[in-house]
């Protein structure tokens, strides 16, 4: 048994945590495609993301210009920000031969989306001319090396197999073949118009998600994460397992903000588990908390990262509406999670932190007040149906005033830039895997494969929804193991959702089900980059930490099944009807999380924990008599454990 902590006894740890968390800043982006130290890659590494930051809020919000253009411009900033940050991985970090490839990088990336920027409308009423056709292929060759150098060659591969089956497609198996196309016709399919690199994901990458990134980045940059922490330290710190409860609060307030998962793993990580291993965690369980805890962010409201956006371009439909959807799901999320640390705790025996170590929870607002007040301002606009860009926009605005306010808070030139650099970092990734799903989801409009896909589904799960949900499962598993949760969603949202909603799947619920599947492949071994980056600051096995970040995240796997069957989950339907299912679904991952730890009134039989899992899940299918059948259960069983607990105290007693 670990040594356990109480209010009384020092922990001189608790003062170093502190130190940690007023320690906490921005990353500060270097310019690593270039020799260190080199001051004038340095600067256009700031300049440049200055540039972006005013374009991406003047383009999306304040002029109107041409798609195409916007588009366009938008990735020829990123081309640059991409040689500045980004090593290439083809030749020695920093030399000069990767300068020299660098800028080559950059001026074929610019001059080709400076050619189709410029001629786009001739290009796409007529045939493609010969320097067409040359910036056509450049352009698609830059970003595929845009795409390998920040994300991996798992989406480049995912390319070159669409243009391969493209290419091939009378040869193929007759419920896979199609006619065939030629390099010319995919090149106008895919570099000209708006249908294709330039479509609509690229289109929301470089508007709203870019306006979000750069919001949570100066967030981040003015002490926002400080002030998450140090809020979360008041509210759960003295709890019992205050250590793993700070885990979950901090990075539940950070990464609804940041709606990256890895980056806030080790950015509160870096705090958090060493916390929970002193404590006494189990390395793995410390990891699997941080790491869990962490996704959750993706898909909370009010910013979910770039997926959730896509999302509402996909349905068409207002942000606010995901928005909405993705509430309930979301906060049965976190009081799942909650729960398991609550009994993983009483099982241990883990107490709270030393309370008069802790900032006081009145002193924690007051601080953290100019930082929370933007993000209120941001819901309230999107509640009063603004854009999400012109909401975005106002929200930076007033996190600047507000930022003001305070001096530990008060917003600097070295601030700002750093902010920016860090926002265009992120921005990189996401403008690659946009850029890149809209390749393929161009290619496969072209050949039509997306309805066979989804005629192939309906049949292979003979019009059984629950398998179809299954293989759609699988399917965003497997491709989150090697892609980026906006590219996952963007091919299942094209291939899997048509045939979803053809066996009768409301269309929200269907995306928000290939959402929800792809934003848990972080915590999805075999392959799991939250688990991943957790391990590393855990000291312990990813595969360890993996497995014990599913079975603490196992209600997540269970939701998205629930709210296919019953939209009232995701807010759909008469408001008593949705209003008695949440709180039945509530109770439910309350005891799921129970169950899943081996405890409930003390530590579970091999037997009992089984049973208390499906009780939960009764509770949380949205069914009266179903939740009926596990209340009453659940009931049982509680009398039963009461009874024993209060028989052996009178025997000891007696």
């Amino acid at each position: 048994m670990p040594e356990l902590l109480s209010d009384e006894k020092e922990n001189p740890y608790v003062d170093e945590v502190l130190q940690k968390v007023e320690q906490m800043d921005a990353e500060d982006c270097l310019a690593a495609g270039f020799p260190e130290g080199n001051r004038l890659a340095g600067l256009a590494l700031s300049i440049t993301a200055i540039i972006f930051l005013l374009y991406t809020y003047y383009s999306g919000a304040l002029a109107s210009i041409p798609a195409f253009l916007q588009r366009a411009l938008h990735l020829g900033l990123i081309f640059i920000l991409c040689a500045l940050i980004y090593p290439s991985k083809l030749f020695k970090k920093g030399s000069r031969v990767e300068a020299i490839y660098n800028l080559v990088f950059i001026g074929l990336g610019l001059i080709s989306v400076t050619y189709l920027a410029l001629n786009w409308k001739a290009l796409y009423l007529s045939d493609l001319t010969f320097w067409g056709k040359v910036a056509s292929f450049v352009v698609i060759f830059v970003v595929l090396d845009l795409t390998r150098r920040s994300i991996g060659m798992t989406l480049v591969l995912i390319v070159v197999i669409g243009v391969v089956y493209a290419l091939m497609g009378p040869l193929l198996p007759e419920i896979i073949a199609h006619r065939g196309y030629s390099i010319e016709r995919m090149l106008s399919q895919v570099a000209v118009g708006t249908e294709g690199l330039f479509g609509s994901t690229l289109g929301i990458s470089s508007t709203y998600v870019a306006a979000f990134v750069f919001f949570a980045s100066f967030l981040e940059a003015f002490g926002g994460l400080r002030a998450f922490m140090k809020l979360a330290l008041s509210l759960a710190g003295g709890l019992v397992g205050g250590p793993a409860k700070i885990s979950v609060v901090a990075s539940g307030f950070f990464a609804m903000i940041s709606g990256s998962t890895v980056a806030n793993v080790v950015s509160t990580g870096s705090i958090t588990i060493p916390l929970m291993k002193r404590m006494g965690y189990p390395n793995a369980w410390a990891g699997a908390v941080e790491a869990v805890a962490s996704t959750g962010g993706t898909i909370t409201p009010p910013i979910m990262g770039a997926t959730a956006f896509i999302l509402a371009e996909f349905l068409g439909v207002p942000y606010l509406d995901v928005m909405k959807a993705a509430a309930i799901p979301a906060l049965l999320y976190y009081i799942g999670l909650f729960s398991a640390v609550h009994a993983k705790s009483c099982l241990q025996g883990f107490v709270g932190l030393p309370k008069d170590k802790l900032p006081r929870l009145r002193e924690a607002l007051i601080a953290s007040a100019p930082l929370i007040t933007p993000i209120l301002i941001l819901v309230f606009l999107l509640v009063k149906k603004y854009t999400a860009m012109t909401a975005a926009l106002y929200a930076t605005i007033a996190l600047l005033l507000f930022a003001f306010t305070t001096k530990i808070t008060r917003p600097s030139i070295q601030r700002i830039v750093r902010a920016s650099k860090s926002a265009s970092k992120a921005m990189v990734v996401v403008s690659a895997a946009c850029a890149t799903a809209g390749i393929i989801i161009a290619i496969l409009n072209l050949t039509g494969l997306g309805f066979k896909l989804s005629s192939i589904i309906v049949t292979l799960s003979r019009g059984n929804l629950l398998v179809g949900l299954l293989l759609t499962q699988l399917a965003a598993i497997i491709l989150g193991m090697g892609l980026v949760t906006p590219a996952t969603y963007a091919l299942l949202a094209v291939l899997v959702a048509p045939g979803l909603v053809n066996m009768g799947v409301q269309p929200m619920a269907a995306h928000m089900f290939i959402f929800f599947f792809a934003a848990l492949a972080p915590i999805t071994p075999p392959v799991a980059l939250a688990a991943y980056a957790a391990a590393g600051l855990a000291d312990e096995s990813p595969f360890k930490v993996g497995m014990n970040a599913v079975k603490l995240g196992l209600v997540a796997f269970f939701l998205p099944y629930f709210f296919v069957f019953s939209p009232s989950l995701l807010g759909y339907g008469k408001l008593s009807v949705i209003l008695v299912d949440f709180i039945t679904a509530a109770v439910g991952v309350y005891v799921l999380g129970f169950a899943t730890q081996g405890y409930l009134r003390g530590p579970l039989k091999r037997w009992e924990q089984p049973i208390l899992v499906a009780l939960a899940l009764c509770l949380i299918v949205p069914h009266n008599m179903v939740s009926l059948v596990g209340l009453a259960g659940l009931g049982m069983m509680f009398t039963l454990k009461f009874f024993k607990k209060t028989v052996r105290g009178e025997i000891r007693n007696g």
